[in-house]
């Protein structure tokens, strides 16, 4: 009995229809969901199957790259199939990229273009319109995308400040706008410095010529407009990386032109337009050549696994030492400063 009358009472199951617009919305889902790269470079073929394993070989290289493991991953990018102008090109890419985002690692990205350099001097360009078959250098295709980086800043400058002036009917638009357009020149300052301080550590590798050092100091020194100050910077920053090689006898009077200019924008009359950072990183400049570029502190850099665990035994050693020394005091902080006193 009441078995049935709770069947009858029970509520009849709800049917849902699906629309057909949301069933399109699922299946375009489904069409786009994430598949592993190496699931997917299982769909490529002949030329495209092997750019696609450079590409994520030498990422993964990258993305491993420590000073202590630089000649085992620097190994691993010589032993790959590198045959042709694009895949080189794709490697020096995805290298460059690397080294403008993490100018911490400059150093070992420099060094291991140093290798790569010497491994890659003859590789079958791009042929052209008239279909000659020509080579190609790793050197070569590295310079061409450091020169074309640092030109290139002048005119997102330019349209950075095109951007600004971008008229809307709201203040609320115009307010996401100006912080988008915010976002996109720190990303170029950034970049800037980045590319600036990898070209510093390969000119000391010797992979660019001094002439060429100079033609970028000359640049940035002349800067003017919205982009002087991030020029200055970045000027700063390469002239104490290499400023030293730089200033040798042969180069005495250009290096002079060039601290003299320094010394303008110093003084008060020179430096009205610029900031009071700026100013100092300057001073700093002209400090450092008067000391014979002997800097006041050692520049951090990245750490090897055993410079870490050096250190590591060294603060328990220290730490042991003053346990110890706090013991034979009687545990009183006042009777160890007494002893050392």
């Amino acid at each position: 009995m009441g078995r049935s009358m709770s069947h009858q009472g029970a509520k009849p199951k709800k049917i849902i229809h699906t629309p057909q617009m949301m069933k399109s919305e699922f299946h375009n889902k489904a069409e786009h969901a994430w598949v592993k790269p190496s699931e997917r470079a299982k769909e490529l073929s002949g030329e495209d199957a092997e750019m696609d394993e450079v590409r994520r070989s030498v990422r993964a290289v990258l993305n491993k790259l420590t000073p202590q493991k630089f000649k085992t991953l620097t190994n691993q990018i010589v032993e790959l199939k590198i045959d042709s102008q694009v895949k080189l090109e794709a490697t020096i890419d995805l290298i460059f990229e690397k080294s403008v985002s993490e100018p911490v690692f400059s150093v070992a990205y420099a060094n291991m273009c140093k290798v790569l350099s010497e491994q890659y001097k003859s590789v079958p360009a791009t042929p052209d319109e008239s279909g000659k078959q020509a080579t190609t250098t790793f050197r070569k295709i590295l310079l061409n995308k450091c020169q074309k980086e640092f030109e290139k800043e002048k005119d997102l400058d330019k349209e950075i400040e095109t951007d600004k002036l971008k008229q809307f009917e709201t203040e609320k638009e115009k307010i996401l706008w100006l912080k988008e357009i915010e976002q996109k020149e720190s990303g170029v300052r950034r970049r800037s410095r980045g590319n600036i301080r990898f070209i510093g550590e390969l000119f000391k590798l010797k992979m660019i010529s001094e002439t060429i050092m100079h033609e970028c100091v000359f640049k940035l020194l002349r800067s003017e407009g919205v982009s002087q100050e991030e020029s200055l910077e970045c000027m700063c920053g390469l002239l104490t990386t290499i400023g030293e090689l730089l200033d040798h006898k042969k180069a005495k009077p250009r290096m002079d032109q060039y601290f003299n200019q320094v010394q303008k924008l110093v003084d008060t009359s020179g430096a009205k337009k610029i900031s009071s950072r700026i100013k100092f990183a300057l001073k700093d400049l002209l400090d450092l050549r008067r000391s014979g570029w002997k800097a006041r502190r050692e520049v951090a850099g990245p750490k090897t696994i055993d410079q870490i665990h050096k250190e590591a035994a060294q603060a328990e050693k220290d730490s042991q030492l003053k346990d110890q020394m706090l013991r034979a005091g009687g545990g009183s902080s006042r009777g160890d400063q007494r002893g050392w006193n």
